[in-house]
């Protein structure tokens, strides 16, 4: 049996999945089902879709700048998946811009919601010229 925890992580991750897979905001409601009112996520690098997010619908807003993006990541393919009673870490391999860009998500959970993440990009120099400022 999964820890509730992976459990959350693997539906957000399922969630973003069909949001990326379609246009305008069908599907926002089930990410928004799995993060905390206070979310915060932390997006590594110096380029356009990097920074501090706060809140559910900064979030939102934020993936929505990714997936809208003509360099947004595609071939995203999950390698693997640590769990323990407060974090989730995800390792993925994807395409952003044509570079091959492994990257963590470290996730922390509490209470059945994703409250706050980390997100860290392997080639994070190579990521930031492929998008640009």
């Amino acid at each position: 049996m999964p820890h509730p925890n992976e459990e959350v992580v693997r539906a957000y991750m399922a969630a973003v999945g069909e949001y990326f897979s379609t246009e305008g905001e069908a599907g926002a409601d089930s990410i928004r089902a799995h993060l905390a009112d206070d979310v915060s996520f932390h997006v590594g690098g110096r380029n356009a879709i990097s920074g501090d997010f706060r809140g559910s619908e900064e979030a939102i807003r934020w993936l929505r700048m990714v997936r809208d993006r003509p360099d947004a990541p595609v071939d995203s393919e999950l390698h693997d998946l640590l769990v323990s009673d407060d974090h989730v870490v995800v390792l993925v391999r994807r395409t952003i811009g044509g570079v091959v860009a492994p990257a963590v998500a470290i996730y922390h959970v509490a209470g059945g919601k994703i409250t706050e993440a980390w997100l860290h990009e392997a080639k994070q120099a190579e990521v930031d010229a492929a998008i640009g400022t």
